[in-house]
């Protein structure tokens, strides 16, 4: 079954104004749906990454960290997805998130990462 792209828009569109809860929520209802596959476990990874950065805005750092490396992880493995998201920038700038939040410096929400399309 193909991934649905609108509601992968959607999700990414509530992810970059950071609406973690949401993005989280219609990516899972996208995740259920799917056999195993790249595009599923992009959505897994995304999934992650809405976790981690909502887990930032509630001060639990430690949740932050550890869904990070995993999604990290699983984001890692994803190659020729069907979908435009550019999977390498997105880990790229999550682990200078995390780095950021090791130096004990507040980041703003306007600093945290964003999706982006492939080019």
């Amino acid at each position: 079954m193909p991934i649905d792209d609108r509601r992968l828009d959607e999700g990414v569109q509530y992810f970059n104004s950071g609406k973690y809860r949401e993005a989280h929520e219609v990516w899972e209802g996208l995740w259920l749906a799917l056999t195993p596959s790249p595009e599923k476990d992009l959505l897994k990874g995304l999934i992650m990454a809405a976790a981690a950065l909502h887990h930032y805005k509630r001060k639990e750092y430690a949740g932050t960290f550890k869904l990070v490396a995993r999604c990290s992880e699983i984001l890692q493995g994803v190659k020729r997805i069907s979908a435009n998201i550019d999977v390498e920038t997105l880990r790229g700038d999550l682990a200078l998130f995390v780095e950021e939040v090791k130096s004990s410096r507040e980041i703003s929400e306007e600093e945290f990462p964003r999706i982006k399309g492939r080019e």
